[in-house]
């Protein structure tokens, strides 16, 4: 029953996340004014990188995942607003997996951030990389503006997905080192 009560209360947490990040005036106001700096930083010549590595650590060892796509995308502060309110609930529900409609929510909330992106002629933001194939599964981006940034990677495992989603902050000549593991990973349901 608690955990009725608990998905209940994340989905309507969601739903009113994403509806924030769906009001047109501030999504695009905050889109413009995060696209606006990133763009003045790149010119300045005010970059740096991210790196880090992906792993699965439970249960027992850890697992490298090799070979796996992780994406960088610019942040804005409604999405990262949505994206605190989804690990909160997920916290809050005791990390179980949240159910298919919330995490959903969130994977249609990044698809209308992309498109947001791609219609503003900046679909060049999206950066996308895969981890080594080596013993150490290591991702690294180059050459980022400074400013908020959103590291995302999934790993399908019908009939749930985890999916990494973590900002991040690029600081100018330096590197920020961000590993995807099992405290930065939410679990939901798939169909």
């Amino acid at each position: 029953m608690r955990k009725h009560i608990w998905s209940a209360i994340g989905v309507a947490m969601l739903l009113s996340a994403c509806a924030t990040v769906s009001q047109t005036g501030r999504t695009e106001s905050d889109l413009q004014a995060t696209l606006a700096r990133l763009q003045a930083h790149r010119e300045q010549g005010r970059t740096g990188s991210v790196w880090g590595f992906l792993y699965l650590r439970e249960p027992g060892v850890p697992t490298p995942l090799k070979d796996r796509a992780v994406t960088l995308l610019p942040l804005t502060p409604g999405l990262e607003t949505t994206i605190h309110r989804v690990r909160q609930t997920y916290r809050d529900g005791g990390y179980a997996i949240l159910p298919f409609q919330t995490l959903d929510q969130l994977k249609q909330a990044l698809d209308s951030y992309r498109t947001q992106l791609k219609d503003a002629g900046r679909g060049d933001l999206i950066r996308q990389t895969r981890t080594d194939t080596a013993d150490d599964p290591k991702f690294e981006f180059s050459a980022v503006p400074e400013g908020r940034w959103l590291l995302l990677a999934e790993l399908p495992s019908p009939p749930s997905l985890a999916v990494w989603i973590v900002p991040v902050t690029v600081t100018a000549g330096a590197a920020t080192k961000q590993s995807l593991n099992d405290q930065t990973v939410i679990e939901g349901l798939i169909q």
